[in-house]
């Protein structure tokens, strides 16, 4: 069973690199570059729609002085799920989705081509010296440009940046204002990003600060650093903090974290509390005692608190030791970029509806939390010194102070209802059998035209249709048989149905991690299929009636 040790020591993994890293040997840039050629600046992180994009440490995002930024290019197409080919010979790179050509680059120029128009970049396509596939350097702006993204920069100020490194005699790059150090960020937002405004008001967030405080307190962190109200986003150096959290719980990436909050969620320690506790119900008193006697060190003294806390506990086990942990996870998960803020706010309404469901009030969740904590770490709470008593002071000594204890552990949240964010749930029915999307295919949604726009390759398997895409016009060919057929073209108005042309008034479009979504009225009823749509207290429910075969 996969067990996690939160409290081993933090392995540091990522090492910042040195600010302005004078030493990193690229290889001069394309023609075109203006500034001084020996002097660019680090970016520390990357984020798309509140998602980090991955680099391992061999990989650095800088600046020139001009502000332009250069990224990896293949480490943002694996992002977005685009695919990337590189010719050394004659430095064309070809960026692709779904088998058809999105972009053509050519080292060492600015121009490019996207979806068949020639485009110019304020800054040249360049190489590291020892040219590669992977080291294809592309500026930030294509990004920002082809996925329609808003760029807002953050990290340190000028001024926060010349006092803290006034006696070090440093020469920082600023751009907007903005230092160049290795813990800057720039976010990137699409229009495919969670809107938090359209969340509604939540109190998650106070769960999470309760569940939080004392294993932030415990483990000398300060509890007020968690970012969950909306527009917040997590600090550089927080961000860092979530990365070394939770290495202590091997998860190093997107994938990993989730797989810890899903075992969290499901499982825990608490099912290994509840294995224990089983055995040891099940046998008889002799028995049980040739096991105590057996027993050495401290199992001696495990095997009967496992049966005390089952006693006092039932079937809720050390339920608020694995809850806890959930939320706090899912904090730290949210603040290193792996989940989004939407994303940890349903984790920790899981773990905040399972706390209030079993629970009374703080007093008497902590006290569960704390056995746990013991049970896990096999600790004698018999001795005054122990690390289970250290925490317990930390919530006694919070619950004395008015203001800490209205803050973290307010005992109203136990007789209100979990409020999490608020979701308007778009579903659609095919013939009375519900779309089924999976998570990484991209979900249905109301563009700004007001279309409901849903992922193309699903929408067509449910219907029984055949989608063929046409690398060369960018079109997307939609057949069902002697009914017709359809033709999109992404990013265009104009449709056709068997060869007559047509205009929408919304279009085709791709967005991250490359999915390609279409109006679903259009592509329906242009089929022959019939549509409804209706409001219902989860949101909108839209039905399609079609005799496709």
């Amino acid at each position: 069973m996969k067990r996690y040790n939160k409290y081993l020591k933090l392995v540091t993994g990522v090492v910042l690199v040195a600010f302005l890293l004078p030493q990193i040997a690229f290889a001069k840039p394309a023609p075109g570059r203006d500034g001084n050629d020996e002097e660019y600046g680090v970016i520390g992180d990357i984020f798309i729609d509140g998602l980090k994009v991955d680099v391992d440490n061999s990989v650095f995002n800088f600046v020139f002085p001009d502000g332009h930024v250069m990224v990896m290019l293949e480490v943002f197409t694996d992002f977005l799920g685009y695919t990337m080919t590189y010719e050394e010979s004659s430095g064309k790179v070809t960026v692709s989705e779904n088998g058809a050509v999105k972009w053509k680059l050519q080292v060492d120029s600015k121009m490019y081509e996207s979806d068949g128009k020639q485009k110019q970049l304020q800054h040249p396509v360049c190489t590291y010296k020892e040219v590669k596939k992977e080291n294809v350097y592309v500026p930030l702006e294509l990004f920002i440009e082809e996925l329609h993204a808003e760029a807002k920069w953050s990290g340190e100020t000028r001024q926060k940046c010349e006092k803290r490194y006034a006696s070090r005699n440093m020469n920082i790059l600023y751009v907007n204002e903005i230092g160049m150090i290795a813990s800057s960020q720039i976010h990137l937002y699409t229009a495919n990003r969670e809107r938090e405004e359209q969340w509604g008001n939540y109190n998650v967030d106070d769960w999470a600060k309760g569940m939080w405080y004392i294993i932030m307190r415990a483990n000398g962190e300060d509890p007020s650093k968690i970012y969950l109200n909306p527009g917040e986003t997590a600090p550089s150096e927080t961000v860092r903090d979530g990365w070394q959290f939770l290495y202590s719980y091997n998860a190093y990436n997107r994938e990993e974290a989730l797989d810890t909050l899903n075992w969290l969620a499901l499982m825990g320690h608490r099912a290994d509390f509840a294995v224990a506790a089983e055995v040891f119900k099940s046998l008889t008193k002799e028995e049980y005692n040739e096991v105590l006697a057996n027993a050495e060190g401290m199992d001696k003294y495990m095997i009967p608190y496992t049966l005390e806390l089952d006693k006092k506990w039932g079937d809720r086990g050390i339920l608020c030791w694995d809850m806890f942990r959930l939320s706090h996870v899912a904090c730290w998960a949210y603040h290193a970029g792996y989940i989004t803020k939407g994303e940890a706010l349903d984790y920790i309404k899981v773990a905040a509806n399972a706390v209030k469901a079993n629970f009374n009030s703080w007093d008497e969740a902590v006290d569960n939390y704390l056995d746990g904590y013991a049970w896990w770490g096999r600790t004698d709470v018999s001795k005054e010194n122990s690390s289970y008593h250290k925490r317990y002071r930390i919530y006694k000594n919070a619950k004395a102070d008015a203001t800490t204890a209205k803050t973290y552990f307010n005992d109203a949240l136990f007789r209100q209802n979990v409020v999490g964010r608020a979701k308007s749930v778009t579903t659609c029915y095919i013939n009375d059998e519900e779309m089924q999307i999976g998570v990484n295919e991209g979900q249905i949604y109301i563009d700004a035209n007001s279309r409901t726009m849903v992922p193309l390759r699903t929408l067509a398997e449910a219907m029984n249709f055949t989608v063929n895409w046409n690398t060369a016009d960018k079109s997307i060919t939609i057949e069902n048989g002697p009914k017709g057929t359809v033709i999109f073209y992404l990013n265009s108005p104009k449709y056709s149905i068997d060869g007559n042309a047509y205009t929408m008034d919304t279009t085709a479009v791709s967005l991250p991690p490359g999915r390609t979504h279409v109006p679903l009225r259009y592509v329906a009823e242009s089929l022959g299929a019939d549509v409804k749509a209706a409001k219902t207290d989860k949101g909108m429910r839209i039905d399609i009636k079609t005799t496709a075969v």
